[in-house]
């Protein structure tokens, strides 16, 4: 709906900030939607919110209803984020999420019940294979056992050959028992060399660590609403980037991750049904959610598990696979959605939406861009938050460009002073916007790009703070350049 409305003239004259910034809020807030129902599980109420709060202070929101949602949705997300926790989240590298995957498996009933029936098969398909190497040893052994006796029968052979005259019916007949003995020599090498041969090795579809096995028995059989919770929880933070992200390679380097060697779900699901050595029914057809699980590593080749000789085979552990090794971590590539498109990745890219992004880089994602013609007035409409962000000279910037080529021809000198100086620090620009208005002569208000920038500096949430609020006496989240106003 906010392409379609940017793409259409009326959408275009709109304040582009604003409209970016109420498409954060509405996934937030059906995030924060979203949350509040999923906490009707333990193991999500002892957790943390994936997003943060202080996120909000870049939107840029033009009435009293956005921004009253804005600090309603910051208030419950400042409510819980009290054990350092985050679910469905990259901050911690996913640990939190993993910790809670594990406790909600190991806990439910569901999930349990396949865990039983996995052992199980897990078990059979290693006796089966066991037997089969047992039945192999001793076929190789009695294969070679007959094997030296018929080697045995052909040297005897070939010594009654020798002895007999030449063209005697000893001769011929010889003759006829060495092609024979040979050619069951032959059978006998064939049948021993296939009976030395290792049977296929035994790929179990979870690790044999019951801890590890939650956790991806968690993301394989994953409830429906945890699962929207998850993409809920990626999406939100995604939609915090620079967009499109491939016009800033610097940033979109930092976020892609590398291309992830297995998917643990599809991994699974070959796995287990695989009727080699064990059938299960009904056979396994586990889905990944938009929030995959995947793994940097990838299973052995099944021509290096185990003995490459079946006299070698000493327990019945050789010659399968338990994968816990494979470490299992969330992975992202887009939430299947119209947001996905503004990204401008190829499909199938995966990326970490959490990792940090320069401040300034997102903060003018959610700042107005002044027309071309403009172009010159634009760093007076973005305002950083911190002293680190701010340069040293900002407030005098305008002065000391006056004379130069960013000043516009149908600004005045002293318009042009006001009008730059009116978002230099965040806690003057109400103070300086008075100002400016009160003295309204030869101020060009019919300008775009001073309209741009007196309502960046009215609709900019700027940083949320906690201050005591006077009516009800209780900890309120509120905007910090409004405060003492």
């Amino acid at each position: 709906m906010l392409s379609q409305a940017q793409s259409c003239p009326a959408g275009a004259a709109l304040f582009q900030a604003d409209l970016r910034s109420r498409e954060v809020l509405l996934v937030w807030i059906a995030y924060c939607i979203t949350l509040e129902v999923s906490r009707q599980h333990p193991v999500i109420r002892a957790c943390d919110a994936a997003q943060q709060y202080g996120d909000l202070r870049h939107l840029s929101l033009s009435d009293k209803a956005a921004v009253d949602a804005a600090l309603a949705v910051g208030s419950y997300l400042r409510e819980h984020a009290t054990t350092g926790r985050p679910v469905f989240s990259l901050r911690d590298g996913g640990q939190a999420s993993f910790d809670m995957a594990e406790q909600y498996a190991s806990s439910d009933s569901k999930m349990q019940s396949i865990w039983l029936q996995e052992q199980s098969a897990a078990h059979e398909r290693v006796k089966r294979h066991w037997q089969q190497v047992r039945q192999q040893q001793e076929k190789a052994q009695q294969l070679r056992t007959t094997l030296r006796q018929r080697k045995d029968t052909k040297r005897s052979y070939e010594a009654s050959y020798h002895a007999a005259s030449y063209d005697s019916k000893e001769k011929v007949y010889y003759s006829r028992k060495l092609d024979d003995v040979r050619s069951r020599i032959s059978t006998t090498r064939a049948e021993l060399t296939q009976a030395e041969r290792p049977p296929k090795p035994v790929i179990q579809p979870l690790p044999e660590d019951s801890r590890k096995a939650m956790r991806w028995l968690f993301f394989l059989y994953m409830p429906p609403l945890l699962r929207q919770l998850s993409r809920a929880s990626f999406l939100a933070q995604q939609l915090l980037l620079p967009l499109p992200l491939n016009a800033y390679p610097k940033v979109l380097q930092q976020l892609l991750v590398g291309s992830y060697q297995t998917s643990l779900v599809g991994y699974y699901n070959t796995a287990s049904n695989d009727s080699t050595w064990y059938s299960t029914h009904p056979q396994r057809s586990c889905v990944d959610g938009k929030v995959m699980l995947h793994t940097v590593g990838k299973p052995p080749a099944p021509n290096t598990i185990g003995p490459s000789h079946i006299d070698s085979f000493s327990s019945d552990r050789d010659g399968v696979y338990f994968p816990d090794s494979l470490g299992p971590v969330m992975a992202w590539s887009g939430s299947g959605s119209m947001a996905d498109s503004s990204t401008g990745l190829n499909v199938g890219s995966f990326f970490d939406p959490f990792r940090p992004v320069n401040e300034l880089t997102v903060l003018g994602n959610f700042t107005e861009r002044l027309r071309q013609q403009d172009s010159s007035l634009q760093w007076a409409v973005l305002q950083p938050y911190s002293r680190q962000s701010v340069s040293a000279d900002r407030g005098n910037l305008g002065v000391a460009q006056q004379d130069q080529e960013s000043k516009p021809e149908w600004l005045s000198k002293k318009s042009y002073l006001k009008l730059t100086a009116l978002r230099s620090y965040g806690l003057r620009q109400l103070h300086r916007l008075c100002d400016l208005l009160s003295d309204c002569q030869g101020m060009p208000y019919d300008q775009p790009a001073v309209q741009a920038v007196i309502r960046q500096a009215l609709y900019h949430l700027g940083p949320l703070v906690e201050e005591v609020d006077n009516n009800s006496s209780s900890m309120q989240l509120m905007q910090q350049w409004r405060t003492d106003w």
